[in-house]
């Protein structure tokens, strides 16, 4: 059933820009899942701009 809703395993399906922002200590999503993702959209020839934020939640902006 994950495998269904996983984004990775869909990677060979986007054809527009992507744009992922990704929290480095995100709890739900781990870093190495996103750069995988990100990875695979860009063999595809996919225009993604990938953003990771060192700062935590609990920090001011």
């Amino acid at each position: 059933m994950l495998r269904e809703i996983f984004p990775l395993f869909h990677a060979e399906k986007i054809r527009k820009p992507l744009l992922v922002i990704q929290g480095v200590n995100d709890p739900r999503v781990p870093k190495d899942r996103t750069d995988a993702l990100v990875e695979t959209a860009r063999k595809n020839g996919v225009p993604i701009d990938s953003f990771v934020s060192t700062k935590s939640e609990e920090e001011p902006p």
